[in-house]
């Protein structure tokens, strides 16, 4: 697509370099058509250099980089599940659960007390 519109940019340049100035074309138009020739031919160069990256291949602390991030996000999903699993009660067996304390009632360590009942299912 860049060359094209670089091939076609030139073409111009050239038709607008063999009509006569004051005549045929103004001179702001052939300093249009010079800029027009000139910025294709910049994206052009652009558009080869990302080509050449991108059969290049990836850099190494490019890939480095990447794996940090991933290993990163890793640990925060562990660490996220952990978190979890702390908040999360399971019955050792199928079967119903009683909360047999309320919100905000008073617990204490010394004087141990029931919090939930499990009643199993009957099979």
């Amino acid at each position: 697509m860049a060359e094209a519109r670089a091939e076609e940019a030139r073409a111009a340049l050239e038709r607008a370099n063999a009509m006569e100035v004051g005549v045929a074309i103004t001179r702001a138009q052939l300093l249009v058509v010079e800029r027009d020739s000139r910025v294709a031919d910049a994206q052009l160069v652009d558009a080869r250099k990302k080509l050449a990256l991108l059969n290049a291949g990836s850099r190494a602390e490019d890939i480095a980089e990447a794996k940090a991030r991933r290993d990163g996000a890793a640990a925060f999903l562990g660490e996220g599940k952990a978190d979890l699993d702390q908040c999360s009660v399971r019955a050792p067996a199928a079967g119903t659960v009683k909360i047999l304390v309320t919100v905000g009632q008073f617990l204490s360590t010394y004087a141990p007390a029931t919090l939930v009942q499990l009643t199993l299912d009957a099979k």
